[in-house]
């Protein structure tokens, strides 16, 4: 078995700079979200029941590479597989593609936005998608935010912000609410329309213990995107759901210390997707409703009552409700994990509570068992670790249940606290050999850490937000390209000298010069390109708005209307236009000390150089 790096954001960045290192380089705005795992609720969630969540240190980045045409496009793929210690490309699917297109373009008209450029999505995940940890979610959450702070929807604060309220407060901030929205309707297309929005709602939020989340209870035909844009959610953090209530001794959590439990992930060999189980759900409440159809004939024939018989009542369930047992007996459970993790917080892990936990994740695999979502494979090894966990002396034994209910991905496990740590990599090897199969471990609590960090801004060059990875002797651009919205760059120095002739005009606000075409103009041509250089600044920064002399840095020319005129715009104008044959629209308009100076939209291709790293 090849040796385990440590699975968590530093070490990964640590271990593979390169590949940070050229995502980072092509995109302007990259932000990230974690991972997270179900501790329950993966089916019980859809209907109304609880789901209960865990981040973990592992982030899906989503980086947005500015286009100059006003249409979205999917660019590179890359998910860290820990089996393969690399990262590799991953296709994406063309209808999620279209998908996703439609959505985004739906967002737009939505938020009324005049689209005047568009962007490439990038994706770095530092996980493989169908183990389980929620990337479906985690992308759209980092996508949601990253759109909405291309197009200025969102200021960069308020995700700040988010982190300091109680998670029970974030639903009622309108800019929370509209973000999650927007992740909750882009995570449903990955999951045939299915989603209760609990994945992308934890990847969001700021914790390191479990969130808890629920929606209304299901009253239409589900999945509609519409649904999602009416549909009440409801989320606390475990102890602020606990905290409710002061008469239960089991849910005063005001004291969270340290984790009194290990848990940790094992990869079963293959990946799934929540799509096929989905499916498979809906191959159940068939199969059902026939049973009860050929049953309803039989008791037709029969003497047995049709009132008061549970049987009977059973059967002559409509087609939508044949499964609600099922549904409810899944939900219910959620509850006992519930009262399990909140009493194992309040005892340090007590006998009578770890052994509850314990069954209680242990059951909730069982019944997803019964929903024919699991397989031979992941009962098995649920079935081993329990049975070496015994062996190696701990009678407690193990908590054990699938987390991607798609019969694969990964099985989460939760032992006594420093239950396995002697002994884990002994025991994967054991599970290797007696399955046959490329058993992993995908994540390990006391190994690789707890998250606590929900959506993180990673580099937004616009706010001067700079990501580690910008190599040095890179340089920031900022450009104007036919339109009123800026875009900024990072591009190698090398790469900038072959692009520098191609450039109408370009501002050097480091150097304080300016060149045209590739050619610096000279003191003749411009008398002060400092000052140039400067009130330029100020309105591209404006396009298209009149800027009084007082907004203008103080000189000679912003205190006299013919100083301005011959010694900026005139010359300014004139040698742009004889190099280009372009017309540089600057006016200026007003008496002689209180006028104003205006720059249009144009054709021009106008950058501003004012960064070197």
């Amino acid at each position: 078995m090849k040796e385990r790096i440590q699975m968590n954001s530093a070490s990964l960045q640590e271990k593979f700079p390169e590949v940070y290192r050229e995502f980072f380089s092509k995109c302007p705005i990259v932000v990230s979200a974690p991972g997270n795992f179900f501790w329950a609720g993966e089916y019980g969630a859809f209907f109304g029941g609880l789901a209960i969540k865990q981040k973990v240190p592992l982030r899906v980045y989503v980086g947005l590479e500015p286009i100059s045409l006003p249409v979205f496009e999917m660019g590179e793929m890359l998910h860290f597989i820990p089996s393969h210690t690399c990262f590799e490309r991953w296709p994406s699917s063309v209808i999620k593609k279209e998908g996703l297109i439609s959505v985004l373009d739906g967002w737009l008209k939505s938020q009324k936005i005049s689209q005047e450029t568009g962007f490439r999505i990038n994706v770095l995940s530092e996980f493989p998608p169908g183990c389980g940890l929620s990337s479906s979610g985690a992308g759209s959450v980092a996508l949601a935010v990253a759109a909405f702070l291309y197009y200025n929807l969102l200021p960069y604060q308020k995700i700040i912000h988010w982190r300091q309220l109680p998670v029970c407060e974030l639903p009622f901030d309108k800019d929370f609410d509209q973000v999650f929205r927007t992740a909750w309707k882009i995570e449903s297309l990955y999951h045939a329309g299915f989603s209760s929005g609990a994945s992308c709602f934890t990847s969001l939020t700021h914790s390191s213990y479990p969130i808890l989340h629920f929606i209304e209870k299901k009253t239409e035909n589900y999945p509609s995107l519409d649904f999602i844009d009416q549909k009440r959610y409801f989320a606390f953090r475990i102890d602020e759901f606990a905290n409710l209530s002061s008469n239960s001794p089991f849910l005063d959590l005001k004291s969270i210390g340290e984790w009194p439990i290990d848990f940790g992930l094992i990869y079963s060999g293959d990946v799934g997707t929540t799509e096929g189980a989905i499916k498979s759900l809906e191959g159940i409440r068939w199969d059902l409703s026939d049973l009860a159809s050929e049953w309803r004939k039989v008791i037709k024939k029969s003497k047995i009552p049709k009132d008061r018989i549970l049987f009977s009542e059973i059967i002559r369930k409509p087609e939508s409700e044949i499964i609600n047992p099922y549904i409810k007996a899944i939900s219910t459970i959620s509850l006992e994990v519930l009262h399990g993790l909140s009493w194992v917080f309040t005892s340090g892990s007590s006998e009578r509570a770890l052994r509850y936990l314990l069954r209680a994740v242990n059951t909730n695999h069982k019944l997803l068992d019964s929903l024919n979502v699991s397989s031979l494979i992941l009962d098995k090894i649920c079935f081993l670790v329990n049975k070496k966990v015994r062996d190696l002396g701990d009678d407690f034994g193990a908590g054990c249940k699938l987390i991607e209910p798609g019969k694969k991905g990964d099985i989460l496990f939760v032992v006594n606290y420093h239950g396995l740590r002697d002994r884990i990599f002994d025991l994967i090897s054991e599970l290797r050999k007696e399955t046959k199969e490329n058993i992993w471990l995908d994540y390990a609590s006391w190994i690789d850490g707890i998250e606590e960090k929900g959506v993180k801004v990673e580099q937004h060059l616009a706010e001067g937000i700079y990501s580690k990875f910008i190599s040095e002797g890179s340089i920031s651009l900022k450009s104007w390209t036919g339109a009123d919205v800026s875009q900024t760059e990072i591009t190698s120095l090398e790469d900038f000298e072959k692009e520098k002739s191609k450039i109408d005009l370009l501002l050097d606000a480091i150097e304080n010069d300016i060149y045209i075409r590739g050619e610096k103009l000279t003191s003749k041509e411009i008398p002060s390109s400092s000052t140039t250089v400067e009130i330029l600044g100020i309105l591209l920064d404006n396009l298209g708005k009149s800027i009084s002399d007082s907004q203008l840095p103080e000189s000679s020319y912003s205190q006299d209307r013919n100083e301005m005129q011959s010694k900026i715009i005139s010359p300014l104008v004139r040698v742009l236009k004889k190099r280009t044959n372009k017309t540089l629209p600057l006016k200026i308009s007003g008496g002689l000390v209180d006028f104003k100076i205006k720059l249009d939209p144009s054709d021009l291709d106008i950058r501003i150089l004012n960064k070197i790293f």
